[in-house]
């Protein structure tokens, strides 16, 4: 119950709003809450930010917490696999 109550309360919030579909949200809209909605687009996306960063803190704490040379080399290469194809997708944005 501690831990759930500790979630809600500090990351359960911006969890919520970067899951949210929110193209679907503004299509549903159709246009009526023009003005701020980009200032809010940008703000959602700095909270996936956040959460990617969050998802590397506890990536190094399960590296520290697990001593198996294995673990620790399938790690790299997962880490070497993703950002591979984070600097794919960016050519490719360029590409385009």
């Amino acid at each position: 119950a501690k831990v759930r109550h500790n979630y809600l309360r500090s990351w359960f919030p911006p969890d919520l709003l970067a899951v949210v579909p929110w193209s679907v949200v503004l299509q549903a809209t159709s246009g009526r809450a023009v003005g701020f909605v980009p200032r809010l687009l940008r703000g959602i996306r700095l909270i996936k930010v956040l959460r990617a960063m969050r998802l590397r803190e506890l990536v190094r704490q399960l590296e520290d917490r697990v001593e198996s040379e294995l673990f620790t080399f399938c790690l790299s290469l997962l880490q070497m696999a993703g950002l591979l194809f984070v600097i794919a997708h960016w050519m490719a944005c360029g590409w385009w």
